[in-house]
């Protein structure tokens, strides 16, 4: 019975460590012990051998040590994960973070249900924000001038971005411009409506084609007459680019 007991403990111990390289570790992992004609005066060393065993491994990536106790025990200290050279299939419910290798360039993902991967590493991310929150002025009616916080600056792989940019901004009695600016090369504009003398909602969204390598993405503005305000404090500024 007693080994029988011990057969147990391994296979819970084997479906717990069975994604784990043994062969980094002290304590060997080896499924045939104890054998059913071991002598069972061995059985307290055989299960202090799994014990530690199982600690070894778990502890790759959580704090736990040999005499485990605290509130941080069993804790991740970091997630491992193997690098993939495909996107897994992720089946009808589930959802998965992965790490996988393209052309040597190894990025996080997310992929959900039968959707197409989503990189998330801030190397190459899907996804670029930039957020405005303090109150703006501008009387400027000649040039375009820099608008704050709404720059964005990323490395890209060659292919398709789409900006959208969202501002509430107050003008009275003249219009107010936007533009999307890529690298000084001028993308897509927006002009306000005139004569209105609360918020007018600027939206902005295009999709260009870039270049591998380095890329800022920004918003400039300029009032037509008068002076246009942004109260970033009350209606925050929103610069997105994704990575398409």
């Amino acid at each position: 019975m007693r080994n029988r007991l011990f057969a147990t403990l391994l296979m819970v111990g084997a479906f717990v460590l069975s994604a784990i390289n043994a062969s980094t570790f002290v304590y060997t992992w080896n499924e045939s012990t104890p054998s059913e004609t071991e002598s069972y005066k061995l059985g307290a060393s055989r299960i202090r051998e799994l014990k530690s065993a199982i600690r070894e491994r778990i502890a790759v990536d959580h704090v736990l040590t040999d005499f485990a106790s605290g509130e941080t025990m069993g804790y991740h200290k970091k997630v491992t994960l193997l690098v993939q050279s495909t996107d897994p299939d992720t089946g009808l419910e589930r959802g998965v973070v992965y790490t996988k290798d393209v052309t040597g360039d190894v990025g996080l993902y997310y992929r959900g249900v039968h959707s197409q991967p989503v990189r998330l590493d801030s190397e190459n991310a899907s996804v670029d924000t930039a957020v405005g929150t303090s109150d703006i002025t501008n009387s400027e009616t000649r040039y375009y001038s820099d608008m704050t916080d709404m720059t964005i600056t990323d490395t890209f792989l060659a292919g398709v971005i789409k900006t959208t940019f969202s501002a509430t901004v107050s003008q009275t009695g003249y219009t107010f411009l936007c533009e999307t600016i890529d690298d000084d090369t001028v993308i897509t504009h927006w002009q306000g409506t005139q004569g209105h003398a609360s918020a007018n909602v600027a939206t902005l969204t295009y999709s260009t084609s870039v270049t591998a390598g380095s890329h800022t993405i920004k918003i400039r503005w300029k009032a037509s007459d008068g002076v246009s305000n942004q109260q970033g404090t009350q209606f925050k500024r929103l610069l997105i680019v994704e990575k398409q």
